[in-house]
């Protein structure tokens, strides 16, 4: 597991109120979830009523627009370089979402001239022009009209920028939405790195957002939902959740789900400023060195008391008997992050 990358892809995911990466297989059923979990950011993170609404119909309509528009790719092309993904990071006073999607070459033309319509037009002249496609029924030769890219511009206040991403068979459509102010685009060279490291790093689904637990709920409904393994990483995620809060580290860490040679692994990034950073670096450590008759025992026994210290590594124990007796994998990375990754059965 190259554990220096997943350092980077959480590096690039760097958010101050809490993020989501999904590259997972892109069900119809995920949009409640992104409701959810719009919500519980939003309610953590003060922002009014109207705000809220807004971003929860962006992520939904730019999640759909994914499931509905993507080319449907050869397995291999599908999870390397033509892969899906979707972004919302939530900063101080702005979010943005962002997606990445495949879509067919006699496409891009007319995608570049509706998005220069949306460029070139205000709010009344989104509304307009949304009603006109509306009336004259112009489609593309995947169906739809473009409405929900013109409702996503005129919902997000900001417009809606789009770049192409080259390097894979069919060209990668990259769109960004930001609701709020203070956030620059992600640039397409960016996005295109980011796009690199999920693909490399076969990432299902990336979070920070562990202070807010109807987030964390929308995350773990997300990933139960994948095959092979959906049910075994969402107990993953719960208990890597659990371990961080009963440790205080909730708001400072980061949670990657992906899987590595088709095994299924959950990664658990701390801040290099976290307080109890080295309690938690021994923690894993000590666990570690453990054989996997005594990880069992001491699972069981923490399973059984209620002693504090105990109790802040029961989760990890939980973590090391989802793994099957494999060991975690540790990094601590130059600027202080501390990763571990574990392997599940």
């Amino acid at each position: 597991m190259d554990l220096a990358r997943a350092h980077v892809l959480i590096g690039q995911l760097a958010a101050e109120r809490g993020c989501l990466l999904y590259s997972g297989s892109f069900t119809d059923g995920v949009s409640a979830s992104l409701i959810a979990l719009a919500e519980g950011l939003c309610s953590g993170a003060g922002r009014e009523r109207a705000h809220r609404q807004r971003l929860a119909f962006v992520m939904v309509e730019a999640y759909q627009n994914v499931v509905r528009h993507r080319v449907r790719l050869p397995v291999a092309e599908a999870a390397g370089a033509g892969r899906s993904l979707f972004l919302m990071r939530m900063h101080r006073h702005s979010d943005e979402v962002l997606t990445v999607n495949p879509v067919a070459e006699e496409e891009k033309a007319s995608l570049d001239a509706l998005m220069g319509q949306i460029g070139q037009s205000d709010l009344a002249q989104l509304k307009a022009l949304f009603l006109a496609r509306l009336g004259d029924g112009g489609r593309t030769a995947r169906g739809g009209a473009g409405l929900g890219l013109i409702e996503m511009a005129r919902r997000s206040a900001n417009g809606l920028v789009h770049a192409w991403l080259m390097g894979a068979a069919h060209p990668l459509l990259l769109l960004h939405m930001r609701i709020g102010s203070g956030v620059p685009p992600m640039t397409a060279s960016e996005a295109a790195s980011l796009q690199r490291s999920v693909s490399e790093l076969n990432v299902l689904i990336a979070c920070r957002c562990g202070a807010s637990a109807a987030a964390l709920e929308a995350v773990v409904r997300m990933i139960e939902a994948e095959p092979l393994g959906g049910a075994r990483m969402a107990r993953a995620i719960l208990a890597g959740a659990a371990w961080l809060r009963a440790n205080g580290q909730q708001t400072d860490a980061s949670i990657v789900v992906l899987r590595h040679h088709g095994r299924p692994f959950i990664v658990i990034g701390l801040d290099a400023a976290s307080s109890g950073l080295q309690e938690m670096h021994a923690q894993v450590l000590r666990i570690a060195a453990l054989s996997p008759a005594q990880r069992s025992s001491d699972y069981r026994k923490a399973l059984l008391r209620s002693d504090a210290t105990v109790n802040r590594e029961a989760d990890l124990l939980e973590l090391a008997h989802l793994s099957g007796g494999a060991d975690p994998e540790v990094h601590l990375a130059a600027d202080g992050q501390l990763l571990i990754a574990v392997p599940l059965e």
